[in-house]
């Protein structure tokens, strides 16, 4: 079957909304917030780095940025737990479109975080509830401020990279707008030392089944 591009998301100020937790901050990406997390100002020298292919073939996600850190503030503090989401556009279903996708997720984190993406309808903001392989929290390290990390590979030189087929089990033929919310609970743990950077950094692509 074949797939539509339908939108490449990476971490920007601009997009990402932050908050307390993780419900709070899907909360405000359902209500069409717009991001405002910082661009990390202190990044740690070793961190890696998430890039396209300087020659990526691609088109149209080739045009996107790549992703940055962001954070709730800069610098951040030891022992900060945040939840951080991003919206995706509007996809319609329709005779024509598919209600399967497939969505690659690529995460970096600095210390901790888990991640989940779940499908809503754009018309009522509900979450979907015959998703399949969908809306399941994902597990980096964990997510205690205070725990230790004290021999590598310490959480921040960990890439996580996820790809899931889903199906949101909503008849062919309904005419239905929805959209995805990846969500984070992030921490950055305690420290003794006086410079102690946080950051999250994230790209993912979304595509659509094509009924032809």
């Amino acid at each position: 079957m074949p797939l539509t591009r339908r939108q490449r998301i990476t971490s920007q100020t601009s997009n990402v909304v932050f908050a307390a937790n993780e419900a709070t901050a899907i909360a405000n990406a359902l209500d069409g917030d717009p991001g405002n997390t910082v661009a990390v100002s202190n990044p740690f020298p070793f961190w890696p780095s998430i890039n396209k292919y300087d020659n990526d073939n691609n088109n149209p996600f080739n045009a996107v940025s790549n992703p940055v850190y962001v954070w709730s503030e800069t610098p951040a503090d030891p022992g900060e737990s945040f939840g951080f989401a991003v919206r995706s556009n509007s996809i319609p279903l329709s005779l024509a479109l598919g209600n399967e996708y497939l969505i690659a997720l690529a995460v970096v984190s600095d210390n901790a975080h888990q991640v989940t993406i779940s499908a809503y309808n754009a018309a009522t903001l509900g979450l979907i509830a015959t998703q399949t392989n969908l809306n399941f929290s994902l597990a980096d390290g964990p997510l205690a401020t205070g725990t230790t990390e004290l021999s590598p590979p310490f959480g921040w030189q960990k890439v996580r990279f996820y790809t899931i087929p889903a199906n949101l089990g909503v008849a062919v033929g309904v005419s239905l707008d929805i959209f995805f919310v990846i969500s984070f609970t992030a921490v950055n743990y305690s420290s003794n030392g006086p410079d102690n950077p946080a950051g999250l950094a994230f790209i993912a692509d979304i595509y659509q089944s094509t009924l032809v």
